[in-house]
């Protein structure tokens, strides 16, 4: 009965295939109907199809001629849209202004310019940026379930519709709504403010950004499509990690390096003043004292030491698991900010792509207020997953720095006996082993709750973190 499973499985991703291609037609479609009717415009239309079906019959009925009144007023209406886009000039000139960096969450503004190139003032000017529309796979679809799905009817869990356009929505990165001009002078330039809440990290592309300007009406729109591509790097959200739980573990306190504590000054901090001895290095004596004719001087300074901790990202799960590895991004970032403000250096390591040699580039390396965290946090942006197979590229990436490692956080979504056996090696080693797992929220914590492992639910993870120093 193989072939029949195999039949059967072939038979049930083609019709998953179709049934998105329809969701992706009826949204597609959806636009274009929102794009080019304004709302007074949607009850017209809504008005025409109600008296066409109750006027249908002309003999027991004059509700035709309501009907026969209001297609001609849409149809002038279409005309009229439809030979002004006969035009190929440009009316405005659009300049788009966006910020070099957003956040998860966090809602952005920008301003978009409008420069009326027109002898007459334009009315009512629509202005929409639309972004690169991305729409989930097969897999996707049937992995990746929508927060609270379990909330919905029977009918929409099991069509799986609205699973669609939450999906479409979180892959291409939020919404815009559009915003509207009153009026735009001739030669005039107006700044129009448009609002936007990331949902995705990483980079975000803009192509389009839509102009509608409406007919004398009011009722449907003429729309130019302005190419204008840009791109935003959208940083992971950030939770709140308690300062007490970067201090945990016995992370070695060793002298910082030159080339990490470069950005912030010596490595050296300054002590004393006293008096010069044979062999001082002429770089540390006072000079202004020598120049007053005193007793030369000289600046004694001490080594600064810091504590070292390395935060290893187990980035090595199926795409499945996209909703939860983006909270473990989160966490992450939450420890790069909490060292931000405290006293120490992180390294930061997770498994690079298939393409990439382990010890082809050095590991994340940032100092507390070193002002390094924002870099670390753009490559956190652009961190994916790689598969289950990629486990042994981040053992290696880990192995390659062992001897640096002293006190360990390990964030990971999978605490299988595979992960278990390598955190037992690394603690016979002497490195202290901290084991966060990001699960879903109606996981049962009791299956990986032990010694030296926490676990972090979904939609309760700031209560979490909380709850461990409290």
């Amino acid at each position: 009965m193989h072939w029949f499973t195999h039949v059967k499985e072939r038979l049930y991703q083609r019709h998953m295939r179709w049934r998105l291609f329809g969701f992706a037609r009826v949204m597609f479609w959806g636009d274009k109907f929102e794009a080019r009717f304004s709302f007074l415009g949607r009850w017209l239309l809504a008005a025409v199809l109600l008296t066409l079906v109750f006027g249908a019959n002309i003999k027991k009925s004059d509700i035709y001629q309501m009907f026969a009144v209001l297609l001609a007023v849409l149809l002038v209406a279409l005309v009229t849209v439809w030979v002004r886009s006969l035009s190929k000039s440009q009316p405005l000139q659009i300049k788009r202004l966006l910020p070099a960096l957003a956040q998860v969450g966090q809602e952005v503004s920008y301003a978009v310019h409008l420069h009326n190139l027109e002898l007459k003032p334009m009315y009512d000017v629509k202005v929409m940026d639309v972004l690169s529309r991305q729409y989930p796979s097969v897999h996707q679809f049937l992995t990746v379930p929508e927060p609270l799905e379990e909330k919905r009817n029977w009918y929409d869990r099991k069509t799986g519709f609205y699973r669609f356009v939450w999906l479409q929505r979180w892959l291409t990165g939020g919404e815009i709504q559009a915003q509207s001009c009153e009026k735009i002078d001739a030669g005039e330039t107006q700044a129009v403010m448009l609002q936007w809440r990331p949902e995705k990290r990483g980079y975000l592309h803009f192509e389009t950004l839509r102009t509608s300007v409406p007919d004398p009406l009011g009722l449907v729109y003429n729309n130019q499509n302005h190419h204008l591509p840009q791109s935003v790097l959208v940083l992971p959200k950030v939770y709140a990690v308690p300062h007490a739980l970067i201090s945990q573990g016995n992370s070695k306190d060793e002298q910082v390096g030159h080339s990490i504590s470069a950005d912030v000054g010596d490595s050296e901090a300054f002590f004393r003043m006293r008096e010069y001895r044979p062999g001082d290095s002429p770089r540390h004596i006072h000079w202004a004292s020598l120049a007053r004719g005193e007793k030369p001087l000289v600046k004694e300074f001490e080594n600064e030491f810091f504590a070292r901790q390395t935060l290893i990202i187990d980035n090595a799960a199926s795409s499945e698991l996209s909703l939860l590895f983006e909270e473990l991004v989160s966490v992450a970032a939450g420890f790069v900010e909490a060292l931000h403000t405290s006293d120490g250096v992180l390294d930061v390591l997770f498994a690079p792509q298939e393409t990439t040699q382990p010890n082809a580039t050095p590991p994340l390396s940032m100092q507390a207020g070193s002002g390094q965290s924002q870099a670390v946090l753009e490559v956190l942006a652009s961190i994916d997953l790689y598969g289950e197979e990629s486990f042994l590229r981040l053992q290696e990436r880990v192995w390659l720095q062992q001897a640096f490692i002293h006190s360990c956080v390990l964030l990971t979504l999978i605490w299988d006996e595979r992960r278990q056996a390598w955190v037992e090696e690394l603690r016979q080693q002497g490195i202290e082993v901290v084991v966060y797992v990001i699960t879903p929220s109606l996981a049962s914590s009791e299956l990986v709750q032990s010694e030296g492992v926490r676990v972090l639910r979904q939609g309760f993870i700031n209560e979490d973190l909380r709850a461990l120093v409290s």
